[in-house]
């Protein structure tokens, strides 16, 4: 699913120099939200001066998931705790010169997931600099406490979850055809809603 991965926030700006040297393939990136801040938003503004022609994906979860759940200049209070103005990411991308910007809540959206296919569609199909925000709260902040099964009758073995999510929670044991899901589980309920078999199921809730 990814073809490189070098250093944080820097999927833009490779995608925006492969997308001169391959100009006959769409490049895609993907940048969370407090890296956009760090380090994003000059790969965007790069793109657009030069007419890269690639889709940005920000997958903003409304913290810094990766080193400890700090602020950021988007969630709207400050490192100290203090009220601060959130700088909203779509805003700050349309005033890059982006002309294809969408926001998807998936918190508030029945069909998220289709929602988020749409989404992603239009912007692939876009030519130039296409952004789509996906905007939903962090599991590792939400703690949910339901917890999801493979029903291994259902289940056909086709491997789409292992390889194309690549969720830390599901294993494929060594020497079995099919995968199982491991006590890591967050409970977010993405696997169930892609599994092409509708082998995933909820299973009752963390103890």
């Amino acid at each position: 699913m990814v073809d490189t991965c070098l250093c944080m926030g820097a999927g833009m700006s490779i995608a925006g120099g492969l997308s001169h040297t391959n100009p006959d393939t769409k490049q895609v990136a993907f940048i969370g939200d407090s890296t956009f801040f760090h380090s994003g938003i000059p790969a965007v503004i790069n793109a657009v001066y030069n007419g890269a022609d690639v889709t940005l994906a920000v997958l903003d979860n409304r913290t810094t998931a990766m080193t400890g759940h700090q602020p950021h200049p988007g969630i709207g209070v400050t490192v100290l705790g203090n009220p601060s103005k959130a700088i909203d990411i779509a805003g700050v991308i349309r005033s890059c010169g982006v002309e294809f910007v969408r926001a998807v809540d998936i918190d508030s959206l029945e069909n998220s997931l289709e929602s988020c296919v749409e989404a992603a569609k239009e912007a692939m199909e876009f030519k130039g600099p296409s952004v789509v925000v996906f905007k939903g709260k962090c599991v590792g902040i939400t703690k949910t406490t339901m917890r999801f099964t493979i029903d291994t009758e259902t289940c056909t073995g086709c491997g789409f979850c292992t390889k194309q999510l690549g969720c830390p929670a599901i294993f494929l044991p060594s020497g079995e055809e099919k995968p199982v899901i491991q006590d890591s589980c967050s409970g977010c309920g993405l696997c169930a809603q892609i599994c092409p078999s509708g082998a995933i199921r909820e299973s009752g809730v963390k103890k």
